[in-house]
């Protein structure tokens, strides 16, 4: 197994990926999550009312209510495999027959919103919104004769 991660790391903000709607058509995304705004019959809603106008930043003053835990832990690589017995297969004319299964990518621990990843909330480009990592299982059959 190949784990990763970083511990104590906060995250603001400020992209249109996070918050949904921004200035123009154009620039506006909406997530499931962003369906938790304020309105008469949500009070206690995460996110403030949506505008698409000039008047946008008037609601998305920086607050610790929007920072973001971008701590993580992620599962990077694990790896099961199973030699079989050589006695066995020595009557295939075998000298080693291992099956074994790879998996990459297949957990990630955050508490981050769930619609960015963790590892794209550092740098320049610090906005989440980077294509998410693959999940990917692969089985494989090692022969040697």
């Amino acid at each position: 197994m190949l784990w990763t991660g970083v511990a104590k790391q906060d995250a603001w903000l400020s992209d249109f990926v996070f918050w949904g709607h921004t200035t123009h058509v154009w620039g506006t995304s909406v997530f499931k999550e962003h369906q938790d705004y304020y309105r008469d019959d949500n009070t206690d809603a995460y996110w403030p009312r949506p505008y698409i106008s000039a008047e946008t930043n008037k609601n998305r003053q920086v607050s610790t209510r929007y920072l973001q835990n971008a701590s993580y832990l992620r599962l990077r690589n694990i790896s099961v495999g199973y030699s079989l017995n050589p006695v066995l297969i020595e009557r295939l004319s075998l000298s080693k027959l291992r099956i074994f299964i790879n998996g990459e990518n297949l957990l990630a621990i955050s508490g981050i919103q769930k619609f960015l990843d963790p590892e794209g909330t550092g740098g320049s480009w610090g906005s989440g919104k980077v294509y998410p990592i693959q999940k990917t299982l692969s089985l494989g059959l090692n022969v040697q004769f």
